[in-house]
């Protein structure tokens, strides 16, 4: 195991084009972790719907409760010692079914469950809408903050990126993360601009793991392109359109050194100020 050093964050992102078979899934997950816990990373990143693409007619057989998640997942990150955020999961509580991110330490210990609060929609006259709330509920946890290796981590999912009010809420957070599945589209518009945009305005790392490729239950097509950001709004990487991961190293000096040299966070939030 690596020396632990807080002032470093070792991340691997990951972007997938998952199928409607969570065992196909599990199964390429499964792999990366591995992989990546033997590049010593301390976390590894998952789009959204990595183990089940979204679809209307999702079952509550296919949505796990929270202790089956728990159940399924948490040995994976107990096994290889490596932190892992899992992007939207069906989560199924009673009747009702959410679209939940589940973070578990290196231990295996779910640090906490992030529901989904803002649910997609578009609407394309004499086309195929895309209607979240046909399939959830909209999320009720709130903005959700959880610590990885010293590092604050905020957590968000998808169409959440395009709330700025939603996404302060992690001012002062050293990384935010968008799990992600924006389709070709509204991705080829608006995916790069939104995770700089909010880097800038908070001053911390962006990180965007997404989905890629086709659903075969839907046939629409996700943009893919994972992004990370640094704290100045400079991409660091850019998955492109394929199934693919990459290792990063961050550094809590250059979150330090951006709040310093333009005070806009510091300004709105004096209290961050050591």
């Amino acid at each position: 195991m690596h020396q632990v050093n807080n002032e470093e964050l070792r991340v691997c992102l990951v972007q997938m084009s998952s199928t409607p078979v969570l065992e196909e899934n599990l199964i390429q997950a499964s792999k990366f972790i591995k992989d990546a816990a033997q590049e010593q990373n301390d976390v590894i990143i998952f789009p959204e719907c990595a183990l089940l693409w979204a679809k209307k007619d999702i079952t509550h057989a296919e949505a796990k409760t929270r202790i089956e998640w728990i159940n399924l997942l948490g040995a994976l990150s107990k096994d290889n010692k490596i932190a892992v955020i899992w992007g939207g999961l069906a989560e199924r509580d009673g009747d009702r079914i959410f679209n939940s991110s589940f973070i578990f330490d290196d231990e295996g210990l779910l640090l906490e469950v992030y529901r989904k609060t803002h649910l997609f929609q578009i609407f394309t006259p004499g086309k195929k809408a895309i209607d979240e709330t046909e399939i959830y509920e909209h999320g009720d946890s709130g903005p959700c903050i959880v610590k990885i290796k010293g590092w604050s981590i905020g957590i968000s999912i998808c169409y959440d990126l395009r709330f700025p009010e939603f996404l302060r809420n992690y001012a002062g957070c050293d990384l935010m993360i968008n799990s992600a599945a924006f389709t070709k589209k509204t991705g080829e518009a608006h995916w790069e601009v939104l995770m700089r945009a909010r880097a800038i305005e908070n001053q911390s790392y962006v990180i965007g793991s997404a989905q890629c490729g086709q659903n075969a239950l839907s046939g629409i097509t996700a943009y893919g392109h994972s992004l990370a950001i640094n704290p100045w709004g400079e991409v660091l990487t850019d998955l492109g359109e394929c199934v693919n991961s990459q290792n990063l190293v961050l550094h809590k000096h250059l979150i330090k050194q951006t709040r310093e040299s333009l005070p806009a966070l510091y300004t709105s939030f004096p209290e961050l100020r050591e």
